[in-house]
């Protein structure tokens, strides 16, 4: 077949021209309905990968965290280090964003054991500072901290 005869067939059907521009048009709509739907598919992917990897950061802090509650010894190079592990997990869970969190529950937990933190760096630093480490852990004050910290982070493992 010569183009002759496919340029002659198109001059004898004049309303060619118009079907080819709906089939087209209906063609573009299909492309860009398509398109707009797989990007939409790959956000809400993306976005489930970010919940689960936060969700996971969340539950090893919190694990983290009661480890670092746990004064095994009550020298004050040791305790020391635990300061250490709560200052970095102090650090760290500030940076966690509560409004990206997947789910809300977990909202209370992460306030309590982020601020029992606070508290518990804010007193052992005190108390270091003046040289009565050991004893402070021995305070009521320490125990409620230490108590939250190790509650709240239970909670979290269940929720996570």
């Amino acid at each position: 077949m010569s183009w002759t005869v496919v340029s002659c067939w198109i001059e004898g059907h004049p309303g060619l021209a118009s079907w080819v521009q709906a089939f087209g048009s209906i063609a573009a709509l299909g492309i860009a309905i398509w398109i707009a739907s797989s990007q939409r598919r790959v956000q809400l992917k993306a976005d489930k990968e970010k919940s689960r990897l936060l969700l996971g950061l969340v539950v090893t802090l919190a694990g983290r965290a009661e480890r670092a509650v746990v004064f095994e010894s009550k020298e004050a190079s040791s305790i020391r280090a635990n300061l250490n592990l709560i200052k970095g997990l102090c650090h760290t869970l500030d940076a966690v964003d509560l409004m990206q969190l997947p789910r809300v529950e977990l909202i209370e937990p992460i306030c309590t054991l982020r601020d029992s933190l606070r508290a518990l760096e804010a007193g052992m630093s005190d108390a270091d500072k003046h040289q009565y480490l050991p004893t402070w852990l021995t305070l009521s004050e320490a125990t409620l901290w230490v108590v939250l910290v190790v509650s709240s982070s239970k909670q979290i493992s269940k929720l996570g």
